[in-house]
């Protein structure tokens, strides 16, 4: 069998078995997920979801988090892994959010990637969310 229809065959099964399957990361808007998405990196999806909505009632959008500082970050994510590199990443994602694409969370996996904090699992979690049919919505 080729690898091409193992993957096929794989994501058959998975999309029949699971056909409601979501992430149970709780998020409102594209930035919001990208922000708890680089903040779940080697942390709990359930201790990312009892720091956000905190984060995100302070600095719910890029313009806001821009406006911030990696100090004040710092102290809404320290229980989260890895706070110092994380408070960095979300400062710095949110000024080339702002910057190069006007706000908006790009959807195109290069320059995704591009963003601090977005590696390749990043950037494909949030690009197939964004631009692959999904049944269940």
């Amino acid at each position: 069998m080729k690898r091409k229809d193992r993957y096929t065959a794989c994501i058959e099964y998975f999309s029949n078995a699971f056909p409601n399957a979501q992430t149970e990361l709780i998020y409102q808007t594209p930035f919001q997920l990208l922000i708890t998405v680089i903040l779940s990196a080697q942390c709990t999806d359930k201790r990312v979801n009892a720091v956000s909505p905190k984060l995100f009632s302070i600095l719910p959008d890029a313009q806001a988090m821009a406006g911030s500082n990696v100090n004040d970050i710092f102290n809404l994510i320290k229980s989260i892994s890895y706070p110092q590199s994380k408070s960095r990443y979300l400062y710095e994602t949110s000024q080339l959010i702002l910057n190069r694409h006007k706000g908006e969370v790009p959807m195109h996996l290069d320059e995704l990637i591009q963003l601090p904090g977005v590696g390749r699992k990043t950037a494909n979690v949030i690009y197939r969310f964004y631009t692959v049919k999904r049944p269940w919505l």
